[in-house]
């Protein structure tokens, strides 16, 4: 399939937001805060009839202080285990890969098993290279297969402007500005 008939693919609806959605943001060790802190400040402006539109939690891949770049600290509110609850969407700041929490296949099992239970599911890399790696790591969690992800992504993505791939439940947004972008295309204008 040629990639302009890809790019084309639907989205996943905009969520509901007959109640707050609940969502998660994955953080992990080494990770920016700014990187971290783009999808609350999304979803924290964001409000329904005078209430938060979003119920927003941090998810680490274990228990303890998780240990941002530049030396902040922040203590998550779910563990990504058996007992991660299926958020009607889940945040997954790009450049992921290169983090250690993801370095053993029960850390990866258990990250690939919350983007299966989440409703939606949102991975946002500023760089093609890291969305690639990213896919690598979820093509378990997939629909597309590592060529065609690749395709894509490939030599088609331009810094000025956001990529965004449907790929099942799972929405890619490539690009500088990928939180927004791709929040903006999974919500839809109904806030």
């Amino acid at each position: 399939m040629p990639f302009e008939a890809l790019q084309m693919q639907t989205v996943p609806g905009p969520l509901s937001l007959a109640e707050p959605a609940s969502v998660g943001v994955l953080g992990y060790a080494g990770i920016a805060a700014d990187e971290l802190a783009l999808p609350f400040r999304w979803l924290a402006s964001r409000s329904r009839d005078g209430h938060a539109a979003f119920e927003v939690a941090l998810v680490a891949p274990k228990p303890g202080e998780l240990g941002l770049a530049g030396g902040m600290a922040v203590r998550p509110d779910h563990v990504l285990d058996a007992r991660t609850p299926g958020f009607d969407l889940l945040v997954v700041p790009g450049g992921f890969l290169y983090a250690m929490a993801f370095g053993s296949p029960d850390s990866v099992g258990a990250l690939v098993n919350a983007v299966r239970r989440a409703g939606q599911v949102l991975v946002v890399a500023r760089l093609a290279r890291d969305a690639r790696r990213a896919h690598m790591l979820l093509r378990a969690a997939s629909t597309l297969s590592i060529g065609t992800f690749w395709d894509m992504v490939g030599t088609r993505h331009a810094s000025d402007r956001t990529t965004v791939i449907a790929d099942g439940h799972v929405t890619w947004a490539i690009g500088d500005d990928a939180v927004s972008d791709g929040l903006d295309r999974i919500v839809g204008e109904e806030r």
